[in-house]
Parts: structure tokens; C-alpha cells; sequence
């Protein structure tokens, strides 16, 4: 039904219907214990795994500095309704959809944030030619003819990552508390661009720095040994992963929060 109805959705275009309905949806989920996630595939794949059944509210690509531009200037959010038509595929135009939670308006405060690496990595942050909203999103789940209606500022500037991170945990800190903060590093032990592996260490330096002023904050990363493609021989994505790499981390998560 759920598959059926996003179906109706993407033919009939009523993003805006969809959107209230997913913000609707979602804050409904905080009334009781909940964590909020900013993470992609490597995290939410492997917050399935854990021993938990506490509701995970995400928000794959909200690039921190996103998240703080809303923050300052809640305009400047994403509009599904006017993006939806430069996004090649279904999956993402969901993930835009969760960017419309940009604001952190939420019935209570999370039980933890769950975060990986993926958006700083990899996003791009585009931005609207007319109407100043914004998005982010892997510049190959854009349509080319997204020029005539966004601008594309690129990814994060690595020079200025520690402090948007600060500014960032000092922004979740004042709105939710001293509650913990997870953390997990994407390998990129299969990535073959230098760009991407460049940006991988740089991003780990900059969370080693930030990390002792946010405590509770904790930092996990998947031994290289252990790094291996997925099992499925077709998927060449360098940051799909075997099985060994999604229970490594489970392992370690749930043995610190949810034994």
C-alpha cells in the first residue's frame, strides 16, 4: 500500500500533499523515545541490525551546513514540490522529502543523534536561482537541466569543516541537551577517487577535533581488514559493503548502548 501510494504520488506530482503528510508522520513518531539520524546507507542499514526499536528520524542528506542555514533561515529549506522534477530517481526524491525536516521542530528531544559521514562526503549543496530554498543531493541524482533552476555550490570546503561541525553540535546541543552523539565514519577503502579519500581524512580529523567539546560523543570506524565489497558481485558502489562491515558496526554500537 505504502509503495502504491508514493507511486500515485510521483504520477500525480503532489509533492506538497506528500511532504505535510511525511513531516506529519514523522513528528508523530517523537511523542515517545526516539533518535534522530543524520545518516545514508552505511548508517541506517546497520541501525536496523541493532537491538533497539526505538523509532530512527532521519534526515540522510542534511549536510550540516544545511542544517544550519535552516536553522538561521527557515526559507532557505528544501521544497520537494520544486525540485522533484530534477531528481532522476524515486529513492531520492524521498530523501528530499527528509529534508523538509530541516527545522529540528520535534515533539520531545531525542534519545541520541546517530550520524555517519555520507553527507559531508559526498553532497552537493544546490541552491535555488528564484526562490533561495536549498537542497543536497549526489550531483548523479541530478537532472542536467537543474542549471536553469539551481545553482550548484558543490561540497562542504574541507577548510572549513571543523567549524561547521562546531557551530553544528553547539546548534543540536543548545536545542536537545547533553545527549549522546554517535558518530560512524564511511571507509573508503574501495573509493578510488583521490577527491573522496582526501576528503575521508580530513573529515576524521575534523570530528577528532570537535569530538571532546560535545561529550558524549562517540567515534566509529570499520577496520580496513574488513572491507570488502557486498555480496551481491553486480553492485560496484564504493560505499555499498559486505555483510561483515554492517555487523562489525552493530557489534560494537549495541555493545556500549543497547545490550
Amino acid at each position: 500500500m505504502k509503495n502504491k501510494f508514493f507511486r500515485l504520488i510521483i504520477f500525480l506530482k503532489l509533492w506538497k500533499i506528500y511532504s505535510a503528510i511525511y513531516r506529519f508522520n514523522q513528528k508523530a513518531k517523537t511523542k515517545e523515545p526516539w533518535i534522530l539520524g543524520r545518516a545514508a546507507c552505511l548508517g541506517t542499514d546497520t541501525y536496523r541490525l541493532l537491538n533497539t526499536h526505538l523509532p530512527l528520524v532521519n534526515i540522510q542528506k542534511g549536510r550540516v551546513d544545511y542544517l544550519l542555514s535552516v536553522n538561521v533561515n527557515p526559507g532557505k529549506k528544501a521544497n520537494t514540490a520544486q525540485i522533484a522534477s530534477y531528481i532522476l530517481r524515486n529513492d531520492i526524491k524521498n530523501l528530499i522529502v527528509q529534508e523538509e525536516l530541516a527545522e529540528l521542530d520535534f515533539f520531545t528531544r531525542p534519545a541520541m543523534i546517530y550520524m555517519d559521514s555520507y553527507s559531508e562526503l559526498t553532497d552537493q549543496l544546490f541552491v535555488s536561482r528564484i526562490a533561495g530554498t536549498s537542497f543536497c543531493a549526489n550531483y548523479s541524482d541530478v537532472d542536467g537541466k537543474f542549471t536553469k533552476a539551481f545553482i550548484c555550490q558543490g561540497l562542504l570546503d574541507t577548510n572549513d569543516l571543523t567549524s561547521y561541525y562546531s557551530q553544528f553540535f553547539s546548534m543540536m546541543r543548545k536545542k536537545f541537551g547533553n545527549i549522546q552523539i554517535v558518530f560512524i565514519h564511511f571507509p573508503t577503502t574501495l573509493e578510488k577517487r583521490e577527491i573522496f579519500r582526501v576528503r575521508h581524512q580530513q573529515i576524521k580529523k575534523a570530528i577528532a577535533e570537535v569530538r571532546a567539546e560535545f561529550l558524549p560523543f562517540d567515534i566509529y570506524e570499520v577496520p580496513d581488514a574488513i572491507v570488502n565489497r557486498p555480496e551481491d558481485t553486480m553492485d560496484d558502489f564504493p560505499y555499498h559493503y559486505s555483510d561483515s562491515v554492517y555487523q562489525y558496526l552493530c557489534n560494537q554500537i549495541n555493545q556500549k548502548y543497547f545490550n
